[in-house]
């Protein structure tokens, strides 16, 4: 989309001195450029002043997902500004040079823009013309990349459990009869969504849905679902890759430029289905930091399944761990959740020892 201004603009004399991904926000399931200040007067004598902040936003994460088949946001978090043209080139195998766009964009770009080879422009040796073929070059780029397609663990994970006969289908009967007593909201929070098929009833009661999952499959699927509905409501979901143990933090200068996860918060529901052992078990935080989690994320209910240690789930997490994970039954997490929340209502999930409570914060 940051191209597809950028080549509109050329066309009208303008340019964007700026290409960064936060200038791209999200409202009812589309991208919208809010950033209008970016726009400046085409200088047709000088390169795209953009153009090193959009090969290290844009180009250098997807260039590295594309060749390492693996999710680089996490580097994000570490280059806040993108990742370093240098630092890309040296990560990117030896046939990404063969690829004459990328040999152009990342290669000869970092090359050319280490201090030592660094030179001064030189005004007069450029044109509106060359900053459109520099546009067309990246949009071939990009277009060329593939990332994953292959689908994740998690992202078939309701394919799987729908073989559990009544499962499925008595969980959303519970928590569509939680959800119409509970009515109308403002903003809603489903965390480990998954691909969002519990986001979808949400949808119906809450103005707005923030649906999270550690899994950029998951997320992207539900993305793309989000992004080709006809529903109207289900365009109020915003699906945000998140890891839950550990949130987007504030950034910026003084921290205050973009706010933090939890800061964006409260939210009048959260929804936390079969996740709670993979906080306790698989990420060992402990059930007091679990409760004052979740309590700093609701501001009223919590929708949360209980998934008892000798779940079949629950026991792979624990083969897969050396140590001894913190207590966790239902009478400790029951006992714990007072301390913030008051049980309005608990219904064990049939074919299961899961049990669904419905939380209201005190």
């Amino acid at each position: 989309m940051t191209l597809q201004i950028q080549r509109i603009s050329l066309e009208y004399g303008m340019t964007l001195k700026d290409a960064s991904p936060y200038n791209i926000q999200f409202r009812s399931g589309r991208p919208i450029f809010i950033d209008t200040l970016s726009w400046e007067i085409l200088d047709e004598n000088v390169p795209w002043i953009a153009y090193r902040q959009f090969c290290e936003m844009f180009l250098a994460p997807l260039a590295l997902g594309h060749y390492s088949k693996q999710s680089v946001n996490q580097a994000l978090l570490a280059w806040p500004d993108g990742i370093p043209l240098s630092t890309c080139s040296k990560q990117l195998p030896l046939k990404s040079r063969f690829n004459i766009d990328l040999a152009l964009h990342i290669h000869l770009h970092a090359k050319l823009s280490s201090g030592s080879n660094q030179k001064p422009h030189s005004p007069g040796n450029y044109s509106a013309e060359k900053s459109k073929q520099v546009v067309r070059s990246l949009q071939r780029s990009i277009e060329k990349f593939k990332l994953p397609t292959r689908n994740s663990h998690w992202s078939t994970y309701y394919d799987e459990v729908t073989l559990r006969d009544q499962y499925l289908a008595d969980k959303q009967r519970i928590i569509g009869e939680w959800l119409k007593q509970i009515g109308p909201m403002e903003k809603a929070l489903d965390v480990g969504c998954n691909t969002g098929q519990f986001s979808l009833s949400l949808a119906e009661y809450s103005k707005q849905v923030i649906a999270i999952d550690s899994d950029e499959r998951s997320i992207d699927t539900l993305y793309q679902h989000v992004r080709d509905s006809n529903i109207v409501r289900e365009s109020n979901i915003l699906p945000l890759t998140q890891d839950l143990s550990n949130l987007s933090p504030a950034s910026g200068l003084l921290g205050t430029e973009r706010s933090s996860f939890i800061d964006r918060g409260p939210f009048d529901l959260v929804l936390s289905l079969a996740l709670i052992h993979h906080l306790i078990i698989g990420r060992q935080v402990p059930l007091n930091n679990c409760v004052s989690l979740f309590s700093k994320l609701s501001k009223r209910y919590l929708i949360l399944e209980f998934v008892p240690m000798k779940d079949p789930w629950a026991q792979m997490l624990l083969s897969a761990k050396s140590q001894k994970s913190h207590p966790y039954n239902q009478e400790q997490l029951e006992e714990a959740f007072q301390e913030q929340f008051k049980t309005i209502d608990a219904r064990p999930i049939l074919e299961t020892e899961r049990i669904l409570f419905l939380f209201e914060r005190r």
